[in-house]
């Protein structure tokens, strides 16, 4: 059919997809195609999350500082977006995960109360959540707060629970290895990363 916004739609989940399939120069290159459609069409959703998707790579390739400027890039789209909340809270837990990467906590931090504070601004949604209290945890782990992380973890699996989603479920029992393994209780942190990794 030739629509630009299904195309920019689709290149963007078939970056998502190249990435998870570690295909990923494809994954870049699908991504960048999206931001480019989307900008274009000045769907400033569509581009915040395929900026944000682009940073999710480049920081699993170790691309730490140029992760950062794609999430910021991002975020700027984000501030003009329908769905701004959304895309804002996306994008601050990606920030989250890549200033762990860096081992920058203090910074992980800010991005991380930032994003909760999206969910107090706007409203809670329970799939922004999901991803955003994974990287709760690990900071609250980082800055050795583990009642926080526990809090945390607890909400996780409460809406893993209530959704039934299998992703979800692989995130909350992988989330509960972490901080398992934090507590120091080893045999249950293998045993929840068994549990997610089927």
């Amino acid at each position: 059919m030739n629509t630009p916004r299904a195309i920019a739609l689709c290149q963007c989940f078939n970056g998502r997809l190249e990435y998870v399939a570690g295909h990923w120069p494809e994954a870049e290159a699908a991504l960048r195609e999206s931001i480019k459609l989307h900008r274009e069409l000045g769907a400033a959703s569509g581009e915040a999350l395929a900026w944000q998707q682009l940073g999710v790579l480049q920081s699993a390739r170790g691309q730490l500082e140029e992760a950062m400027v794609s999430l910021q890039e991002g975020v700027i789209a984000a501030e003009r977006a329908v769905m701004r909340a959304h895309c804002l809270t996306r994008l601050y837990t990606s920030m989250t995960r890549n200033r762990l990467m860096a081992g920058d906590i203090e910074t992980a931090e800010h991005y991380l109360a930032l994003g909760l504070e999206m969910g107090e601004r706007h409203g809670n949604c329970a799939t922004c959540d999901s991803l955003l209290y994974p990287a709760a945890v690990s900071v609250c782990i980082a800055k050795d707060r583990l009642s926080e992380a526990e809090s945390f973890a607890r909400q996780l699996e409460k809406s893993a629970l209530k959704y039934g989603s299998r992703t979800w479920v692989a995130m909350a029992r992988q989330t509960r290895g972490e901080l398992e393994a934090a507590c120091g209780n080893v045999d249950s942190a293998l045993s929840c990363c068994t549990e997610a990794h089927q």
